[in-house]
């Protein structure tokens, strides 16, 4: 069992690290939501990179389309569009899938 001290001495040596769930390796961002296991290689997308990815693979598409295709609630997306980290888009003529 780790006691406080090396509790703390890893939390310096390794701040805000985020841990692969498949080997627990380090995860190192690389953009735009993605991050990749330093250890095995392994990809993950955070909500943002879910959507972007989305987005860029199937163009405009209304909040509750994406929050079905990805999986991202839709409250995330709307604070995300809150905090300007993501712009609706009005392209005329797109009806988004139904």
């Amino acid at each position: 069992m780790m006691d406080v001290h090396d509790k703390f001495s890893k939390m310096i040596a390794e701040p805000n690290t985020i841990k692969c769930s498949a080997c627990s390796g380090p995860m190192l961002h690389k953009g735009s939501g993605l991050y990749e296991c330093q250890k095995c290689g392994k990809e993950y997308l955070s909500d943002f990179g879910k959507i972007k990815r989305y987005l860029e693979e199937n163009g405009p598409s209304d909040a509750l389309e994406i929050a079905q295709e990805t999986g991202v609630n839709r409250k995330v997306i709307a604070e995300l569009l809150r905090e300007g980290r993501m712009q609706i888009t009005i392209t005329p003529g797109h009806h988004p899938k139904r």
